[in-house]
Formats: structure tokens, sequence, C-alpha cells
């Protein structure tokens, strides 16, 4: 850890702020299940033991079946790492056009 500070002042320790993407989570998630510890996950992504945690905890990765043709079915696919499907897409388009109209309304 690195920290900041002006000279002859306390350094507190700067957080790793490394962010994640959906394929490392995932294979964060499927290593964790089968047994790893998370200290080593952290260790070897490059983020905190928390962050580990947080994602095969909190999160539930593909716990939920996604709810497809709608605009909440995209955000899904989004944060399992896919590619939205077409009828995810298409919801997420009609939702963004009535929003916008009733912005400029």
């Amino acid at each position: 850890m690195t920290s900041v500070a002006a000279p002859g002042a306390y350094a507190y320790p700067r957080a790793r702020t490394r962010k994640l993407t959906p394929s490392q989570v995932r294979e964060i998630v499927k290593r964790r299940k089968a047994g790893e510890r998370a200290g080593d996950l952290a260790e070897e992504f490059g983020v905190a033991t928390s962050a580990i945690s947080y994602h095969t905890n909190h999160l539930r990765v593909g716990t939920k079946p996604i709810a497809h043709g709608t605009y909440r079915g995209r955000q899904q696919h989004l944060r399992a790492g896919s590619k939205p499907c077409a009828d995810c897409a298409q919801a997420h388009r009609t939702y963004m056009r009535d929003y916008t109209r009733r912005k400029a309304a």
C-alpha cells in the first residue's frame, strides 16, 4: 500500500481501488465455490479481501434467472458480463424512448 501525506503528517494508507471486470468476478465466484481462500484470490486479483467477500456473498452472481424481454433483464445480462439478447435490448430501447419523451414533456 502507498500513502499520501504532507511531510511530517500521519500517512493514512491508500486503499486499493482496482476494479474487477465481470469475467474476473465470475472467475472469483467459481474459484471461491471450489474452496479457494478469499485472501489468496484477493492477492492475485489485487483487491481487498472484503471485495472478494462482497462479490461472492452479496451479489449472488448467477443465482437469479434473467428476466428476458425487460429493462431489468438487460441490466442482468450486463452484470453477468454477457451481451443482452434481442428481447432485452428492445425492451431497453423502448424504455429509454419513453423516458426521453417523459423528460421532454
